[in-house]
């Protein structure tokens, strides 16, 4: 009879082979961007910049409402420690407050930091749609990259099979006398020299997929995409998608933000020649009274009063903070007509490359139909005795290339589309 423990790793042994016969997780596209976007860490630290400029925002606010503040003393005086006597000075004293203050005026600089706090905050949004527009662009292209990675390991193993198989069959025609050593060692050295392609391709393929399992922070170490490299056409006008990039591009809407902060900072700067005007008030418990302490008993006392300053003379402080706010602000003007020009060119330069992959697809999809059949006929040509092995090797090797040529023109295709919205300001979630 079997024990516990037998049991028990029997079972878990079983476990552990129905695991491993189980399919790999599979993910579509918009999966892995919904799963980057939930988990990348730049995604989430840019939305915790959101929340960052949320308070500095209630902060800003703050200010332009009264602040209220409640105190309470309690004094103990030296004395002979004999009771209190009425008439005599109290040992003890008490004291609560409530004090009010509100800020009347200050040259603008209150609600100038008010509209600062609000640009920081637009800024902050747009920076986390760049980011997003970032990771799924990055998504797209790694997506992209791996099928590529997987469409050449597919062609690395025909070939080899179609190798493999005319070795066979040229070593069974040597074995009768029909095919020279010559051909069966050429035969064989080209199967020999194709193998470690298929080697390097599949390694490149696991490094592809292991950058993207990062790039999306995935759990599943074995997994696989559920996807394929297709011709779907972009026909969206060049000087169109340049105008949506100057409307749509984050880079640019948090570039006004800037600059509107860059604004407030300016009159910030300028409100420092203007005086501040505050009013508070106090109202208080004594005891004993601050007018006679000599009564043993609580007295009630308020003020108000209302503060103005005005700085005439600062050494030049001010003059220095205001030509320094000006010309931040002259830069980022500067920065945000230089950064349109970019993107501009950004737009262009993913057209162009979208445009050049469109007519590889076209060449290289002929140039395999070609190779396939020049296959055919040196297979033909080689099994009547017709040609050696190399014309036959060597039409492998074309087929080969052509495969891989057109695979890799349709992935440049699918990235520079994922490129060109990109640059537009309108890849999204497909």
């Amino acid at each position: 009879m079997k024990s516990k423990t037998q049991i028990l790793t029997l079972g878990l042994t079983a476990l552990f082979a129905l695991s491993a016969q189980a399919e790999p997780v599979s993910y579509t596209l918009n999966e892995c961007i919904a799963i980057g976007l939930e988990r990348a860490v730049p995604v989430q630290n840019a939305m915790r910049d959101q929340g960052i400029a949320d308070a500095s925002m209630k902060k800003a606010r703050s200010e332009a409402l009264p602040q209220v503040e409640l105190s309470a003393t309690y004094t103990r005086n030296d004395g002979t420690g004999a009771p209190f006597v009425p008439g005599e000075i109290k040992r003890d004293s008490y004291s609560a407050a409530a004090t009010v203050t509100q800020k009347l005026y200050s040259g603008g600089k209150l609600f100038s930091a008010i509209r600062a706090a609000k640009a920081y905050r637009g800024f902050t949004a747009q920076t986390t749609t760049q980011t997003e527009a970032e990771l799924i662009r990055n998504i797209h292209i790694g997506f992209n990259g791996i099928l590529l990675a997987q469409a050449n390991v597919a062609v690395q193993e025909a070939s080899i099979k179609q190798l493999e198989d005319f070795a066979e069959q040229t070593e069974q025609k040597y074995k009768v006398g029909t095919a020279s050593e010559f051909d069966r060692l050429t035969a064989q050295v080209r199967l020999a020299n194709e193998k470690p392609n298929l080697i390097v391709a599949r390694n490149d393929l696991a490094i592809a997929k292991e950058a993207f399992r990062n790039l999306i922070v995935l759990d599943e170490e074995v997994f696989q995409l559920d996807g394929a490299l297709d011709y779907e056409p972009f026909d969206d006008a060049l000087p169109v998608l340049q105008q949506t990039a100057s409307a749509a591009r984050p880079e640019l809407l948090a570039q006004e933000q800037s600059l509107a902060l860059r604004r407030e900072n300016l009159k910030s700067a300028w409100s420092g020649y203007k005086p501040t005007v505050t009013a508070s008030a106090v109202y208080s418990q004594e005891n004993p009274d601050r007018y006679d302490n000599t009564r043993d008993q609580w007295e009630a006392h308020w003020q108000a009063n209302i503060a103005a300053n005005w700085t005439l003379f600062d050494g030049g402080r001010r003059r220095g903070e205001v030509l320094e706010k000006g010309l931040e602000l002259a830069k980022e003007e500067a920065d945000r007509d230089d950064l349109r020009r970019s993107v501009f060119l950004d737009v262009k330069a993913a057209w162009l490359t979208m445009m050049a992959a469109r007519e590889a697809i076209k060449g290289s999809e002929e140039n395999v139909e070609l190779a396939e059949k020049a296959l055919e006929i040196a297979k033909t040509r080689y099994n009547e005795g017709l040609s050696t092995t190399l014309e036959f090797t060597d039409s492998n090797l074309s087929l080969n290339t052509a495969r891989l040529t057109h695979f890799q023109a349709l992935e440049k295709h699918l990235s520079a589309v994922a490129q060109l919205k990109y640059a537009a300001g309108i890849l999204e979630l497909e």
